[in-house]
């Protein structure tokens, strides 16, 4: 579920810690009566459904899982303390990575995982985005996109290292260059920056990237 300008928003908003405890009990299930390794298992969560994943991870009964993805996690309501538990943070799972897109407007600014990614930016309008960015929610919805071709592009995403959030924005970015998505390492830390196109697969030839098989996976 996303922000999309619904006025039943606040409804599903004060919900999610609920929700996340539903979403528990499935989980402990599969840990507890079916064995399932707690480090075998990554959630993946867009807007509020982020929120909820943190929710879920956090109310495991054995063991921790391996890693929460945020998919631009939902700001409304959040920054200001109105759901009680929080927000999605690094605590939740052994490893939280966040793509943000639609930051400081319908989705979270601030690094909350243990990895941020911050595509152009990471504010709206994202590349191909319109005017009407609050009513289409184009840009909120990049961050899943993003994610999906992440899975399936024979080259990855490559991010670069920043060290602040100031730099990131200033496009001033030099450190270690990552992949962005489904093969980010798990040992992955700080806040990156990414040059995306307008449309899919949203990759720039000539921006950063190496063979995915010199990814330590």
């Amino acid at each position: 579920m996303d922000v999309s300008g619904n006025i039943f928003y606040p409804l599903p908003m004060r919900a999610t810690p609920d929700v996340g405890k539903h979403y528990a009990k499935f989980l402990n299930y599969l840990v507890e009566d079916m064995d399932v390794d707690p480090k075998d298992i990554h959630l993946i969560g867009h807007s509020l459904g982020a929120h909820v994943s943190g929710f879920a991870g956090r109310a495991l009964k054995k063991g921790k899982i391996a890693r929460i993805t945020g998919l631009d996690p939902a700001l409304p309501g959040f920054d200001v303390g109105l759901v009680e538990g929080g927000h999605l943070n690094k605590n939740d799972a052994d490893f939280v990575d966040i793509i943000h897109t639609c930051a400081g407007f319908l989705g979270m600014k601030q690094p909350i995982g243990h990895v941020d990614f911050y595509p152009n930016g990471g504010g709206p309008p994202q590349p191909g985005c319109g005017i009407l960015e609050l009513l289409e929610v184009c840009s909120h919805g990049r961050s899943w996109r993003l994610f999906a071709k992440s899975i399936v592009l024979d080259k990855p995403f490559m991010a670069s290292e920043c060290e602040t959030l100031q730099l990131l924005w200033d496009k001033a970015c030099d450190g270690k260059d990552i992949p962005m998505g489904e093969p980010t390492p798990p040992d992955a830390r700080g806040i990156y920056y990414i040059k995306t196109t307008d449309d899919e697969p949203f990759i720039i030839r000539n921006w950063n990237f190496i063979d995915s098989n010199d990814i330590a996976r």
